[in-house]
C-alpha cells in the first residue's frame, strides 16, 4: 500500500512541477518567438512603406489604401515594440534563458523594442530636402531590427553561444566594477 502511494504522489508532484515550469518559463519563451516570427513577418510585409517614404501632403494625394496601409504600419510597429516589452517582461529567469541560442539577450529585445518606435515614429517624410533619406535610416533600423532578435539566418549551436553570453556578462560585470562609485553601474 505505502509503495503504491509513494507512486501517486511523485507521480503528482511531477505533474505539478512539470506544469509549474512550463507556466512560467516555456509558455513565456514560446509567446516571446511568436512575437519575434510577428516582427520579421511584418518588417518583410511592411518594406515598401518603410523604405519608401512621402512627406504628409503627399500622402494625402496618394490612393486611400496606400494610406491605410502607412497608419496600419505606423500603429503595429510600434503595438509589436510594446508586446515584444511584454513578452520580454513575462519570461521567468529570462538571464537563464539568454544562454541558450534560442531567445535574445535582454538587452537586445529592449534595443529593438526601442527600434521598432523609431520606425513606427518614422512613416513619413519631413520634406524632400532632408539631408539623410528616413528610407535609408528604416531599412537600416530594419535591419538592426532583425539582428537583434537573432533573425539574421545566422546558425547559432548551443556552446559557442553560450560562452559569448558569459563573456559578455563577465565583461559587463567587471566593466560595473570599475566605475567610480558615485556612478550607476547600468542602465537606469
Amino acid at each position: 500500500m505505502g509503495t503504491v502511494f509513494a507512486t501517486v504522489v511523485t507521480g503528482v508532484s511531477v505533474l505539478v512541477l512539470g506544469r509549474i515550469l512550463q507556466t512560467f518559463t516555456l509558455d513565456p519563451v514560446n509567446e516571446l518567438r511568436k512575437v519575434i516570427g510577428e516582427v520579421e513577418f511584418n518588417l518583410v510585409y511592411y518594406a515598401n512603406i518603410y523604405a519608401t517614404l512621402w512627406t504628409f501632403e503627399e500622402a494625402q494625394k496618394l490612393p486611400e489604401r496606400t494610406r491605410e496601409k502607412i497608419v496600419n504600419a505606423e500603429h503595429l510597429f510600434r503595438e509589436l515594440g510594446a508586446r515584444l516589452s511584454a513578452a520580454r517582461a513575462a519570461i521567468v529567469w529570462y538571464r537563464l534563458w539568454e544562454y541558450t541560442p534560442w531567445i535574445p539577450c535582454e538587452a537586445d529585445v529592449r534595443k529593438a523594442t526601442g527600434e521598432l518606435t523609431l520606425l513606427s515614429n518614422t512613416m513619413y517624410r519631413l520634406d524632400r530636402d532632408t539631408p539623410v533619406p528616413r528610407e535609408e535610416r528604416n531599412t537600416a533600423t530594419a535591419k538592426r531590427i532583425r539582428e537583434l532578435l537573432l533573425l539574421d539566418d545566422r546558425a547559432r549551436a548551443f556552446w559557442p553561444h553560450f560562452e559569448q553570453v558569459f563573456r559578455a556578462r563577465r565583461a559587463a560585470r567587471q566593466a560595473g566594477a570599475s566605475l567610480p562609485s558615485g556612478e550607476p553601474d547600468g542602465p537606469v
